[in-house]
């Protein structure tokens, strides 16, 4: 029994997988890991550059 549930889990994780795979447009799989760690902290952050401006440590011109 325990075999064919963790069958069935492995069988949903690659379906689910394959499914977000689908969704994730081409030109974000072609950033940089760099980029990536930025976005998320732009999203994060509400896209306010003041608050990424002082992640950075850099002047935010006002």
């Amino acid at each position: 029994m325990l075999k064919y549930i963790l069958k069935i889990i492995k069988e949903e994780r690659e379906r689910i997988h394959s499914i977000m795979i689908e969704i994730i447009p081409e030109w974000i799989e072609k950033l940089e890991d760099e980029d990536l760690v930025f976005i998320k902290k732009f999203v994060l952050a509400s896209g306010s550059l003041k608050e990424i401006a002082k992640e950075y440590d850099v002047t935010y011109p006002t």
